[in-house]
């Protein structure tokens, strides 16, 4: 829309194409950005905070296509924006509901953690 104030005779922004610009005509569409899908049921379950389903969507993060995955406290704290203090407790609570396994195992030099999380879903 035209402002008579600014006395601009075009309008203020390009009108949409609906399919944006990187989208060729015919191409599929798909994303080069990973993603991880979190299952509805997880997503929707009363007994989990915020913060938990963050941390858990970390943990599918650092696990991608396995079965788990073994990153530390300050790690995923970074990820979800909170302290470790708290990630612990997301964990804690995330391994009473039954959604990972956490074990400890012989620290290397590809898993200094000395842990593994289980995804259990």
């Amino acid at each position: 829309m035209n402002c008579s104030t600014t006395r601009c005779t075009t309008p203020a922004a390009a009108p949409r194409t609906g399919r944006g610009e990187g989208a060729p005509p015919g191409a599929q569409y798909h994303t080069a950005v990973p993603f991880a899908a979190l299952p509805h049921d997880i997503a929707a379950d009363p007994r989990l905070r915020p913060t938990d389903l963050r941390v858990l969507a970390a943990l599918l993060y650092y696990a991608r296509q396995e079965p788990s995955c073994y990153p530390s406290d300050a790690a995923l704290a970074a990820r979800v924006h909170r302290h470790p203090g708290t990630v612990r407790r997301c964990l804690k609570r995330l391994e009473v509901l039954g959604y990972i396994r956490r074990e400890f195992v012989l620290a290397t030099p590809a898993n200094p953690t000395g842990r593994l999380i289980s995804l259990t879903f």
